[in-house]
């Protein structure tokens, strides 16, 4: 069998989330300090409740049954609001961050509803997902991460933990470009280097697997416009 060249992997795997949860929006903040509200279309429901607390801006809106139905939050009081927070289907809360403070997207976390707890965070760049970290058990530890190495809006690279001891020992490689992954590398040792590859010449559909296979587990973060897209 033919030796493969090993995926670039420079960026890592990443077995712990940047965040550990995402709050979901009180639209009457015990403690904020100025507060004041709207009723957009004069329906005589409140639509908008924008509040200031210790110098924090943060713009909740409201549904017919007073429910928030987006939050944004201008972290450093210059105007912009850097993180957005939404909840989609399956009361599934989305946060965006705009890390940079330029007015776009940079990383988008997915939290359950209930807990708060993070499951997927996908890193952005212009309106590309190039990095997303699942965890698909709820421990808090990331088990797949897919990334997207040449920024063509299709995921490249797999790395999953199929141990579950928070270090990627599977990785799996779409050299070009097909949707189907070209080949495997394998830690067989439990030592952290992967020492075995496995080519789709292999098998008999010539692949190694599917890239939807593992892009289907997460949310698609080109559903979800979290609306941050001006200044206050």
């Amino acid at each position: 069998m033919p030796s493969q060249p090993e995926p670039d992997i420079s960026n890592g795997f990443s077995p712990d989330y940047s965040q550990d949860d995402v709050l979901i929006a009180d639209p009457n903040p015990s403690n904020a300090q100025n507060v004041s509200s709207r009723d957009v279309d004069g329906d005589g429901s409140i639509d908008v409740v924008h509040s200031t607390t210790d110098g924090v801006q943060q713009i909740d809106y409201l549904d017919g049954q007073g429910e928030v139905i987006l939050t944004d939050v201008d972290l450093d009081g210059n105007g912009t609001f850097e993180t957005a927070v939404t909840t989609a289907e399956d009361n599934v809360v989305v946060a965006s961050s705009d890390i940079d403070d330029d007015g776009d997207m940079d990383v988008i976390s997915y939290a359950d509803g209930a807990t708060g707890q993070v499951f997927q965070e996908d890193t952005v760049e212009g309106n590309v997902v190039v990095d997303s970290q699942l965890d698909l058990d709820g421990d808090g530890i990331t088990d797949v991460e897919l990334m997207d190495d040449n920024k063509d809006g299709t995921f490249d690279v797999a790395a999953v933990d199929s141990d579950m001891d928070g270090h990627a020992n599977v990785l799996y490689h779409d050299v070009n470009g097909d949707g189907n992954f070209d080949y495997a590398a394998f830690d067989s040792d439990g030592d952290g280097i992967m020492d075995t590859n496995v080519d789709a010449s292999s098998y008999a559909n010539g692949s190694v697997g599917s890239v939807d296979n593992f892009d289907n587990l997460g949310h698609d973060a080109a559903q979800h416009d979290a609306g941050m897209d001006g200044t206050f």
